[in-house]
């Protein structure tokens, strides 16, 4: 994947030994000054957010809930957690100037491929004619 302002590094994939049909997976993520991610849902992995430097923006509106959680600023060795099928509406580095780092661990079922889904526009119709040409 690759986004400007964005490094994504991949940390760790296991599957659970008490249950094989699930997975924790590690990913690494750097945000520039004034980075941010496209509104996204990781499917049906449950996802926590650990900032390990700078600062995290972000609006989460949790699986089931009738309105988005407000806007909500994450700091270093602060966390946050996504329910499956949840959409995180914002995302990105609190500071326009200074670098931000996160990790997102997932853990999701082990025939889970994609882990950040993104939702814009643009990406349907991308999609919708992926499929179409297929």
């Amino acid at each position: 994947m690759s986004l400007p302002g964005h490094t994504f590094t991949n940390l760790y994939s296991y599957t659970l030994p008490q249950d094989a049909s699930k997975v924790v997976v590690g990913l690494k993520i750097r945000y520039e000054g004034g980075a941010e991610t496209p509104t996204h849902h990781h499917g049906n992995a449950f996802v926590v957010g650990t900032v390990l430097s700078g600062a995290i923006r972000s609006v989460v509106h949790q699986a089931g809930a009738d309105a988005p959680e407000p806007e909500k600023i994450y700091k270093a060795n602060e966390c946050w957690s996504e329910l499956p099928g949840s959409l995180h509406i914002a995302s990105g580095n609190a500071s326009q100037t200074e670098p931000a780092e996160f990790i997102a661990t997932f853990v999701a079922p082990s025939d889970q491929s994609d882990f950040v889904v993104f939702d814009c526009e643009m990406c349907k119709v991308a999609k919708e004619a992926t499929q179409q040409a297929k």
